[in-house]
């Protein structure tokens, strides 16, 4: 069995990074990087989210030596797949972000 999804991703491009959509999707702690993150937001639940590669090992470590850690992380998982939001509201936010309208 796997203990994390590894996406070590160190530098930022274009669009997002689909290797963190397949980690998610597998419903196991994922440890990424800022620019793994990108394009990605969640409003519930999250990833294990470390600057670099030194803080993946570390992360990673600690997933593998403390399994209450890795039950934290995996459920941190699980409630970020229950919250994706739907096309309807990506399309409402978009719809609001290019009209300029933010609620704010």
């Amino acid at each position: 069995t796997w203990t994390a999804f590894l996406n070590p991703v160190l530098w930022f491009s274009r669009g997002a990074s689909t290797k963190l959509a397949k980690g998610i999707g597998w419903g196991i702690p994922v440890i990424s990087t800022p620019a793994g993150n990108r394009g990605y937001r969640w409003s519930a639940g999250g990833v294990i989210t470390v600057r670099d590669a030194a803080a993946m090992v570390s992360a990673m470590n600690q997933l593998a030596e403390d399994s209450e850690a890795a039950c934290q992380a995996r459920e941190q998982v699980l409630r970020l797949l229950d919250n994706v939001p739907d096309p309807e509201t990506d399309a409402r936010a978009f719809r609001e972000l290019l009209q300029g309208d933010t609620g704010a």
